[in-house]
């Protein structure tokens, strides 16, 4: 069964809260996907205000951290669970309009590598997709196969 929650990420009491009601509606998670983001803004680094940049880290990196953080322990005891994190090229090669969100989207992907070092139980896993805007019309997009899903665009795999 695939199930969302919607938290505000940038609560660790909240992000606690939902993963309490949708296991105990729905069982154990065994797939998390870290896929929420802020990143509409643009502009040059000494237009963004230091508030949106923490609005940024809070919801692109702390969400991720606390879902993490929140589904781990039960993928841990029962020896099985992906943790997939969706970045962006943006984290890998910086926008120069949105440094922020290349920042959180860096910061992301560095965070799914380490925490993939350090797992406790071989079968439970960390997957890191980096997605970039395709620069053709979507009808011509072709679909790519990533780890039997199926995205339209063009995607990285990065461990």
């Amino acid at each position: 069964m695939v199930a969302g929650i919607s938290p505000d990420l940038s609560n660790l009491e909240s992000v606690r809260r939902e993963f309490i009601i949708a296991t105990a509606k729905y069982g154990c998670v065994d797939i998390l996907v870290n896929n929420a983001a802020v990143w509409n803004r643009h502009g040059k680094f000494m237009e963004i205000p230091v508030d949106e940049w923490k609005t940024y880290f809070d919801i692109n990196v702390m969400g991720a951290v606390y879902c993490t953080r929140a589904a781990l322990p039960g993928m841990v005891e029962r020896k099985y669970g992906r943790i997939i994190n969706v970045a962006s090229v943006a984290g890998v090669y910086g926008i120069y309009s949105m440094s922020h969100y290349s920042a959180t989207k860096g910061a992301l992907i560095s965070f799914t590598k380490a925490l993939a070092t350090s797992l406790p139980h071989p079968t439970v896993g960390m997957i890191q997709i980096s997605l970039r805007m395709p620069t053709l019309p979507s009808w011509r997009w072709k679909p790519v196969k990533v780890l039997g899903a199926r995205f339209s665009g063009k995607a990285s795999l990065g461990l």
